[in-house]
């Protein structure tokens, strides 16, 4: 009986699965960044070996987060050691390399028991990470403890970052972030938001949410409709707690209940549309439907958990793809068939939407560009004579790499004006030199 219940899960799991937006769950494991569909069907590293900075180290893949449009960023330390100065690298929606750099940290804090990054989390567009520190000064009699959240740029992000103190087990929900303020006291509001119309994430400002106690991290999804906190009370285990909400920052609808899970709870990650959860405890790195909340506690689960991964760590839920293989190629032309060439078709060397808004190009129009060296990459879109953005990036090496277009401020109030206009997009790099031409929508 157990196992007919158990397969009437995992089918309800499946089937909610398929009709649901493409979310797949981004995690660490095994010293590589892996990526999977969320029942565990298909999965694949993105990240490979991590860099190596002195010879002999035993460097890997520690921490990783998923923005909420499908960039990824990593965190490459030597296992207890801090993450100060440690390599990160980027990955656009596509998997191709955006950005190297290494993690920020303030210097005076690096004293030998500065532990860094204990949360990590990225902001659309991949521009922005946030990260979480711990530092213990000791001194005598008293020793003093540091704590907050730190934000850089991710494409410089060796640089000293911004620094909010007392902001905890932070994260971000579109790019406002959402933390826990250390100092709050014990029947207060601990659970904080940046305030609306801040420089998100690089803001000081923040406003009372809710109360949550022995409260250790937090997440939200991007629309506010779910939060879940992971706490402590006294010496029990960590537990996972899911509070209904009806927008980021807005007075919570008072139905709540605790996640059933098993022995020490660590990550959670909600997914964008607060339709799915994934979080690690005992028995390692687990995926499910959002529960209906206020039913009690525990919560009621509509479908049995996934395990993904029983070693995996620092689950982030997303948009992003790359667990699921591309399309099949199409078949090869018989020797001696001339090729045939689609004007304004894409080049097999950029990749880019089939259709484009003209609105993408506010927050910017991506693509990818596989070159064959070291160079410079850039592209141009234009509209007739007007050229509604520029971009160009260095390439260390032959591979892809990421581009984003996007308009200049005197032109975003008329990018709707270029509907049903014909995009030329011009894209040059190391033995590449392309034009593709869309239809704007």
């Amino acid at each position: 009986m157990r196992s007919l219940v158990l397969a009437i899960a995992v089918a309800l799991l499946l089937t909610t699965a398929a009709t649901a937006s493409a979310t797949e769950v981004s995690y660490v494991d095994q010293g590589q960044v892996w990526v999977s569909t969320l029942d565990g069907a298909q999965k694949r590293p993105i990240s490979g070996p991590a860099p190596v900075v002195t010879a002999g180290e035993s460097r890997a893949w520690t921490e990783q987060a998923q923005s909420d449009d499908g960039w990824i960023v990593g965190v490459a330390r030597v296992s207890g050691r801090t993450g100060a100065a440690a390599p990160t690298r980027l990955w656009s929606p596509s998997g191709a390399v955006a950005a190297e750099s290494t993690l920020g940290y303030h210097g005076a804090y690096n004293n030998g028991s500065l532990a860094v990054p204990v949360q990590l989390d990225l902001a659309p567009g991949g521009q922005q990470m946030i990260y979480t520190y711990s530092d213990l000064v000791y001194g005598f009699p008293t020793s003093t403890l540091y704590q907050g959240t730190w934000v850089t740029n991710t494409a410089s992000s060796s640089g000293e970052p911004f620094d909010i103190p007392d902001l905890v087990g932070t994260s971000l929900a579109g790019s406002r972030w959402v933390g826990i303020n250390a100092n709050a006291g014990s029947a207060d509001p601990n659970v904080y938001v940046e305030s609306a119309g801040g420089n998100g994430p690089f803001s000081y400002s923040g406003d009372a949410w809710f109360h949550a106690t022995g409260a250790w991290s937090v997440d939200a999804a991007a629309n506010g409709s779910a939060i879940a906190v992971v706490y402590r009370l006294g010496g029990a285990p960590y537990a996972l707690g899911l509070f209904a909400g009806s927008g980021i920052g807005t007075p919570l609808t008072g139905a709540s209940c605790d996640m059933p899970t098993v022995g020490n709870v660590d990550g959670v990650s909600l997914s964008q549309d607060g339709r799915w959860i994934a979080w690690t405890d005992d028995r390692g790195l687990l995926v499910a439907p959002l529960p209906p909340l206020g039913s009690g506690s525990p919560c009621p689960m509509s479908a049995a958990p996934v395990v993904i991964s029983a070693t995996g760590s620092y689950p982030s839920l997303g948009p992003t793809t790359l667990a699921t293989p591309p399309a099949a190629p199409a078949a090869a032309a018989p020797p001696g068939s001339p090729k045939k060439k689609t004007p304004g078709s894409s080049s097999s060397a950029v990749t880019v939407a089939k259709t484009v808004k003209a609105s993408a190009f506010a927050t910017g129009l991506k693509l990818v560009v596989t070159v064959r060296g070291k160079g410079t990459v850039s592209a141009v879109a234009k509209v007739g004579g007007t050229t509604l953005a520029r971009a160009s990036a260095k390439a260390k090496r032959a591979g892809r790499v990421a581009l984003t277009l996007k308009a200049p401020k005197g032109l975003l109030k008329r990018l709707s004006s270029f509907r049903g206009k014909t995009l030329k997009l011009t894209v040059k790099g190391p033995g590449v030199s392309s034009t593709l031409k869309r239809r704007l929508k």
